[in-house]
Protein backbone atom coordinates (compact mmCIF):
# COMPACT_ATOMS: atom_id res chain seq x y z
CA UNK A 1 0.00 0.00 0.00
CA UNK A 2 2.71 2.48 1.19
CA UNK A 3 4.74 1.44 -2.15
CA UNK A 4 1.62 2.42 -4.28
CA UNK A 5 0.88 5.77 -2.20
CA UNK A 6 4.97 6.62 -2.53
CA UNK A 7 4.93 5.67 -6.59
CA UNK A 8 1.85 8.19 -7.19
CA UNK A 9 3.17 10.83 -5.78
CA UNK A 10 6.42 10.25 -7.89
CA UNK A 11 3.99 10.51 -10.80
CA UNK A 12 2.50 13.56 -9.92
CA UNK A 13 5.65 15.44 -9.11
CA UNK A 14 5.18 15.56 -5.73
CA UNK A 15 9.11 14.05 -5.23
CA UNK A 16 10.15 15.75 -1.99
CA UNK A 17 7.13 14.37 -0.49
CA UNK A 18 7.37 10.98 -2.02
CA UNK A 19 11.21 10.83 -0.48
CA UNK A 20 9.80 11.42 2.86
CA UNK A 21 7.48 8.45 2.36
CA UNK A 22 9.90 6.52 1.07
CA UNK A 23 12.56 6.87 4.10
CA UNK A 24 9.77 6.02 6.92
CA UNK A 25 8.15 2.90 4.67
CA UNK A 26 11.76 1.81 4.38
CA UNK A 27 12.27 2.04 8.52
CA UNK A 28 9.82 -0.39 9.03
CA UNK A 29 11.15 -2.24 6.01
CA UNK A 30 14.85 -1.75 5.36
CA UNK A 31 15.42 -4.72 2.84
CA UNK A 32 11.76 -4.54 0.88
CA UNK A 33 13.01 -5.31 -2.52
CA UNK A 34 10.75 -2.62 -4.88
CA UNK A 35 10.68 -0.22 -2.39
CA UNK A 36 14.63 0.25 -2.36
CA UNK A 37 14.53 0.52 -5.93
CA UNK A 38 11.67 3.29 -5.98
CA UNK A 39 14.05 4.98 -3.16
CA UNK A 40 16.76 5.09 -5.57
CA UNK A 41 14.65 6.90 -8.30
CA UNK A 42 13.60 9.43 -6.43
CA UNK A 43 17.13 9.78 -5.00
CA UNK A 44 18.13 9.76 -8.67
CA UNK A 45 15.57 12.41 -9.54
CA UNK A 46 16.47 14.99 -6.37
CA UNK A 47 20.14 14.61 -7.85
CA UNK A 48 21.20 12.54 -4.65
CA UNK A 49 23.52 10.08 -7.60
CA UNK A 50 25.52 9.01 -5.05
CA UNK A 51 23.05 7.77 -2.12
CA UNK A 52 21.35 5.90 -5.22
CA UNK A 53 24.39 4.16 -5.79
CA UNK A 54 24.48 2.89 -2.28
CA UNK A 55 21.12 1.70 -2.72
CA UNK A 56 22.01 -0.26 -5.52
CA UNK A 57 25.40 -1.45 -4.01
CA UNK A 58 23.42 -2.67 -0.41
CA UNK A 59 20.44 -4.46 -2.26
CA UNK A 60 23.05 -6.32 -4.32
CA UNK A 61 25.05 -7.32 -1.57
CA UNK A 62 21.58 -8.60 -0.49
CA UNK A 63 20.04 -9.92 -3.22
CA UNK A 64 22.75 -10.38 -5.60
CA UNK A 65 20.34 -9.12 -8.43
CA UNK A 66 22.69 -8.71 -11.47
CA UNK A 67 19.97 -6.50 -12.62
CA UNK A 68 21.05 -4.11 -9.91
CA UNK A 69 24.27 -3.68 -10.93
CA UNK A 70 23.39 -3.04 -14.27
CA UNK A 71 20.96 -0.48 -13.15
CA UNK A 72 24.10 1.10 -10.90
CA UNK A 73 26.46 0.78 -13.57
CA UNK A 74 23.59 2.28 -16.18
CA UNK A 75 23.53 5.49 -13.61
CA UNK A 76 27.42 5.91 -13.36
CA UNK A 77 27.37 5.94 -17.76
CA UNK A 78 24.68 8.51 -17.31
CA UNK A 79 26.66 10.56 -15.39
CA UNK A 80 29.75 10.27 -17.43
CA UNK A 81 31.37 7.99 -15.36
CA UNK A 82 32.09 5.20 -17.64
CA UNK A 83 35.39 4.19 -16.21
CA UNK A 84 33.43 3.50 -13.21
CA UNK A 85 31.05 1.65 -14.91
CA UNK A 86 33.32 -0.59 -16.85
CA UNK A 87 34.27 -1.29 -13.20
CA UNK A 88 30.57 -2.30 -11.95
CA UNK A 89 30.35 -4.02 -15.33
CA UNK A 90 33.44 -6.75 -14.92
CA UNK A 91 32.09 -7.07 -11.55
CA UNK A 92 28.89 -8.08 -13.07
CA UNK A 93 30.68 -10.61 -15.27
CA UNK A 94 32.80 -12.56 -12.79
CA UNK A 95 28.92 -13.27 -11.21
CA UNK A 96 26.95 -13.72 -14.59
CA UNK A 97 29.57 -14.69 -16.64
CA UNK A 98 26.90 -15.85 -19.41
CA UNK A 99 24.61 -13.03 -19.01
CA UNK A 100 23.50 -11.24 -22.35
CA UNK A 101 22.64 -7.71 -21.07
CA UNK A 102 25.94 -7.64 -19.33
CA UNK A 103 27.34 -8.37 -22.16
CA UNK A 104 25.45 -5.68 -24.24
CA UNK A 105 26.02 -2.73 -21.19
CA UNK A 106 29.42 -4.02 -21.46
CA UNK A 107 29.19 -3.21 -25.50
CA UNK A 108 27.61 0.18 -24.95
CA UNK A 109 30.14 1.57 -21.95
CA UNK A 110 33.37 0.80 -24.18
CA UNK A 111 31.46 2.55 -27.16
CA UNK A 112 30.93 5.02 -24.76
CA UNK A 113 34.56 5.34 -23.80
CA UNK A 114 35.62 5.35 -27.77
CA UNK A 115 37.03 1.48 -27.55
CA UNK A 116 34.49 0.89 -30.62
CA UNK A 117 36.60 -2.32 -31.84
CA UNK A 118 35.98 -3.94 -28.39
CA UNK A 119 32.29 -3.18 -28.40
CA UNK A 120 31.41 -4.52 -31.94
CA UNK A 121 33.47 -7.20 -31.23
CA UNK A 122 30.92 -8.01 -28.14
CA UNK A 123 27.70 -7.33 -30.39
CA UNK A 124 28.81 -8.95 -33.06
CA UNK A 125 29.02 -12.44 -30.97
CA UNK A 126 26.15 -11.03 -29.66
CA UNK A 127 24.81 -10.97 -33.08
CA UNK A 128 26.03 -14.50 -33.83
CA UNK A 129 23.87 -16.29 -30.64
CA UNK A 130 20.58 -14.44 -31.05
CA UNK A 131 20.15 -13.23 -34.93
CA UNK A 132 16.58 -12.49 -34.57
CA UNK A 133 17.46 -10.02 -31.31
CA UNK A 134 16.45 -6.19 -32.18
CA UNK A 135 18.05 -5.17 -29.46
CA UNK A 136 20.62 -6.31 -30.45
CA UNK A 137 20.54 -5.00 -33.62
CA UNK A 138 19.89 -1.60 -32.98
CA UNK A 139 23.37 -1.28 -30.86
CA UNK A 140 25.41 -2.87 -33.44
CA UNK A 141 24.28 -0.63 -36.00
CA UNK A 142 24.19 2.02 -33.56
CA UNK A 143 27.75 1.27 -32.54
CA UNK A 144 28.81 1.24 -35.97
CA UNK A 145 27.38 4.28 -36.91
CA UNK A 146 28.82 6.28 -34.64
CA UNK A 147 32.41 4.76 -35.03
CA UNK A 148 31.93 5.80 -38.85
CA UNK A 149 34.22 2.89 -40.22
CA UNK A 150 31.23 0.96 -41.39
CA UNK A 151 28.41 3.30 -41.56
CA UNK A 152 27.14 1.71 -45.03
CA UNK A 153 26.85 -1.17 -42.76
CA UNK A 154 25.46 0.17 -39.73
CA UNK A 155 22.77 2.11 -41.86
CA UNK A 156 21.62 -1.06 -43.46
CA UNK A 157 21.19 -2.84 -39.42
CA UNK A 158 18.99 0.21 -38.94
CA UNK A 159 16.96 0.04 -42.24
CA UNK A 160 16.44 -3.07 -42.06
CA UNK A 161 15.43 -3.01 -38.46
CA UNK A 162 12.77 0.11 -38.98
CA UNK A 163 10.97 -2.17 -41.05
CA UNK A 164 10.75 -4.59 -37.95
CA UNK A 165 10.25 -2.48 -35.56
CA UNK A 166 8.41 1.08 -37.30
CA UNK A 167 7.43 2.91 -33.71
CA UNK A 168 10.69 2.19 -32.12
CA UNK A 169 11.98 5.94 -31.95
CA UNK A 170 15.44 4.79 -31.01
CA UNK A 171 15.85 3.20 -34.70
CA UNK A 172 14.39 6.34 -36.25
CA UNK A 173 16.79 8.36 -34.53
CA UNK A 174 20.19 6.17 -34.47
CA UNK A 175 19.25 5.80 -38.38
CA UNK A 176 18.77 9.60 -38.69
CA UNK A 177 22.15 10.35 -37.32
CA UNK A 178 24.05 7.75 -39.66
CA UNK A 179 22.29 9.07 -43.06
CA UNK A 180 23.55 12.81 -41.47
CA UNK A 181 27.17 11.90 -41.13
CA UNK A 182 26.46 10.26 -45.31
CA UNK A 183 24.91 13.50 -46.04
CA UNK A 184 21.69 12.57 -46.59
CA UNK A 185 19.95 15.26 -45.06
CA UNK A 186 16.56 15.24 -46.26
CA UNK A 187 16.17 11.75 -45.51
CA UNK A 188 18.09 12.00 -42.11
CA UNK A 189 15.69 14.97 -41.59
CA UNK A 190 12.59 12.50 -41.77
CA UNK A 191 14.16 10.35 -39.51
CA UNK A 192 14.94 12.75 -36.94
CA UNK A 193 11.42 14.01 -37.68
CA UNK A 194 9.36 10.66 -36.96
CA UNK A 195 11.74 10.26 -34.16
CA UNK A 196 10.77 13.55 -32.28
CA UNK A 197 6.92 12.38 -32.99
CA UNK A 198 7.05 8.98 -31.52
CA UNK A 199 9.64 10.56 -28.20
CA UNK A 200 6.33 13.16 -28.30
CA UNK A 201 8.38 16.12 -28.51
CA UNK A 202 10.40 15.40 -25.34
CA UNK A 203 13.87 14.24 -26.83
CA UNK A 204 15.96 17.69 -26.85
CA UNK A 205 18.59 15.04 -29.37
CA UNK A 206 16.17 14.61 -32.25
CA UNK A 207 15.15 18.17 -32.00
CA UNK A 208 18.42 18.96 -32.08
CA UNK A 209 19.46 16.86 -34.96
CA UNK A 210 16.36 17.97 -36.45
CA UNK A 211 17.51 21.38 -36.78
CA UNK A 212 20.45 20.85 -37.95
CA UNK A 213 19.17 18.68 -40.83
CA UNK A 214 17.11 22.20 -41.55
CA UNK A 215 20.27 24.56 -41.54
CA UNK A 216 21.63 22.00 -43.70
CA UNK A 217 18.85 22.33 -45.97
CA UNK A 218 18.83 26.11 -46.28
CA UNK A 219 15.33 26.21 -44.05
CA UNK A 220 16.62 28.78 -41.16
CA UNK A 221 13.02 29.75 -40.49
CA UNK A 222 12.43 25.99 -39.14
CA UNK A 223 15.67 25.70 -37.76
CA UNK A 224 14.90 28.94 -35.29
CA UNK A 225 11.45 27.16 -34.41
CA UNK A 226 12.87 24.20 -33.54
CA UNK A 227 15.46 26.25 -31.29
CA UNK A 228 12.64 27.85 -29.57
CA UNK A 229 11.50 24.34 -28.74
CA UNK A 230 14.69 23.38 -27.02
CA UNK A 231 14.44 26.51 -25.12
CA UNK A 232 11.05 25.95 -23.83
CA UNK A 233 12.08 22.49 -23.00
CA UNK A 234 14.95 24.21 -20.92
CA UNK A 235 17.30 22.20 -22.92
CA UNK A 236 19.15 25.16 -25.61
CA UNK A 237 21.98 25.75 -23.37
CA UNK A 238 23.50 22.08 -24.49
CA UNK A 239 23.64 23.48 -27.85
CA UNK A 240 26.07 26.23 -28.58
CA UNK A 241 25.81 25.91 -31.92
CA UNK A 242 22.24 25.86 -32.41
CA UNK A 243 21.54 28.75 -29.21
CA UNK A 244 23.36 31.07 -31.50
CA UNK A 245 20.40 31.09 -34.41
CA UNK A 246 18.12 32.93 -31.62
CA UNK A 247 20.77 35.71 -30.93
CA UNK A 248 20.95 37.04 -34.24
Amino acid sequence: MEYEKIEELVNEGKIEEALRLAKEALKENPDDYDLNLLYADILEALGKSEEALEVYERLYELYGDVDLLLAKADLLSRLERNEDALEVIKRAEEDHPYDRDVKIMKALILANLGRYGEAKEILETLSEQYPEDPEIKLYLGTVLIDEGEELDRGVDILLQLREEEPENPYVWYNLGVGLYKMGDYLKAAECFEKADSLFEGEDPDAIYWLAQCMLKLGNKRLAQELAERLLKLGALEEYEDLSKILEK
